[in-house]
């Protein structure tokens, strides 16, 4: 009885061994031996899942991208952690990637408000959308190195958790979470344009910008300017301004500098100015007693204030004398020539009326306008001296921005105490 079953197992096994061999010869394996390597590099992936490790003492090299609007260098970052992040790439190579996390970028620029979507656009023109839970996620790269060597045009998108290449991007100029608004930049003129344009937050990006309560907006145009603009591509007459910028002519503020046109206002100001060759200020006369008092109260001296004109000349000689009177310069925002906006906000101060005869109505009713009634107001001559300016401390905060990062490196410094 023994035997026999010894015999019945020895048969079994017999049977499997001839089975597994007839299998083999055909080539019909369990695993194939690329599916094999495929199981092993998914195997290896999910053992080593992406991790961020923060490097210390990193060396960060100077970069520049535009994020929602906000160009963004090595300086916004300075009080966040630069992270290592290793992934594979979709040949399943292992690949070291370095930089900032995306979210301490938006946490940087204090972007707020509810948003689904991230677009990265990249020099080439290609543009992608992820998720914002893929933007958030602690393996997300404001990529600026790659197995250390550093990108030669401008960072790269490195959503590290993400399983498909098509996710990141490369030599990015602009990341936009879409919906979603960043704090007030430092402004930033515009080295190489004569008026010092912002530029952040100029004609081409303005509408991005509008609605904000804690703006003040003028438009530093007259209704009905008598100098001959046209000369110069110009506009003389306000055929249209921005919705939010209320209009306050900046020939009745202060005297103008010398145009390169002719017929320029030569009327009344609140303030008699004597400019500089070089176009800066030398004098500044109040004509009134309530000249201080009405500039400030359309000029806030506690308030952000975008300063709009036709060429951007006034909106540069209205900050030159904000700041000459003590103005925070770092408030003061010239946002550009209003002849070149195209955006979707405009208000259109001409239309045609569809009666020959009558030709266009100008309909300055639908404008925001400042009326400075000198008739009303007390002349007197007081001179204005130049407002002990503090010297600007590169540690103290002097900007929302500033003030985010000094928050951080707080919270940063407290935290490494405990």
């Amino acid at each position: 009885m023994i035997r026999k079953r010894f015999s019945l197992f020895a048969l079994a096994i017999a049977l499997t061994f001839v089975v597994l061999s007839s299998s083999a010869g055909s080539g019909e394996q369990f695993l194939k031996p690329d599916a094999e390597a495929a199981y092993a590099a998914v195997a290896s992936a999910a053992s080593t899942a992406p991790e961020a490790v923060k490097v210390n003492n990193a060396a960060v090299p100077p970069f520049s991208v535009t994020v929602n609007h906000v160009r963004v260098n090595q300086r916004n970052m300075v009080s966040y952690p630069v992270y290592s992040v290793k992934t594979r790439d979709n040949t399943g190579k292992e690949v070291t990637y370095v930089g900032y996390l995306l979210s301490d970028v938006f946490d940087a620029l204090g972007v707020s408000g509810s948003y689904s979507t991230v677009t990265v656009k990249e020099a080439s023109g290609k543009s992608i959308q992820v998720t914002a839970k893929l933007a958030g996620e602690s393996t997300t790269l404001l990529a600026l190195r790659k197995d250390g060597v550093q990108f030669a045009q401008s960072p790269w998108f490195a959503p590290c958790g993400s399983g498909t290449a098509e996710e990141y991007a490369a030599n990015i100029i602009s990341i936009e979470a879409v919906g979603a608004k960043p704090a007030l930049p430092l402004p930033a003129p515009d080295p190489d344009d004569f008026f010092g344009v912002d530029l952040n937050i100029n004609m081409e990006t303005i509408d991005y910008w509008l609605g904000r309560e804690e703006v003040v907006y003028r438009d530093l145009r007259m209704l009905f300017d008598p100098a001959v603009f046209e000369d110069i591509g110009g506009i003389a007459d306000l055929t249209q301004t921005i919705e939010g910028f209320t209009i306050v002519p900046y020939p009745y503020i202060a005297t103008i500098s010398p145009l390169p046109v002719p017929g320029a206002y030569n009327g009344k100001t609140l303030f008699s100015v004597t400019w500089h060759e070089d176009g800066s200020i030398a004098t500044v006369r109040a004509n009134y007693l309530e000249s201080m008092v009405i500039l400030e109260e359309l000029f806030p001296v506690d308030k952000p204030i975008f300063l709009m004109c036709g060429g951007a000349g006034y909106s540069s000689e209205m900050r030159a004398l904000l700041r000459f009177l003590g103005w925070n310069q770092n408030l003061l925002y010239v946002v550009g020539p209003n002849w070149t906006y195209q955006g979707a906000h405009s208000v259109e101060l001409v239309m045609d009326s569809g009666d020959p005869e009558v030709g266009l109505v100008y309909t300055t009713w639908r404008a925001v306008y400042a009326t400075i009634d000198f008739t009303r107001l007390h002349p007197g001559t007081r001179s204005v001296k130049r407002a002990e300016l503090k010297p600007i401390d590169p540690k103290e905060p002097h900007c929302i921005l500033d003030i985010l990062a000094a928050k951080k490196a707080a919270e940063a410094e407290a935290s490494s105490s405990n």
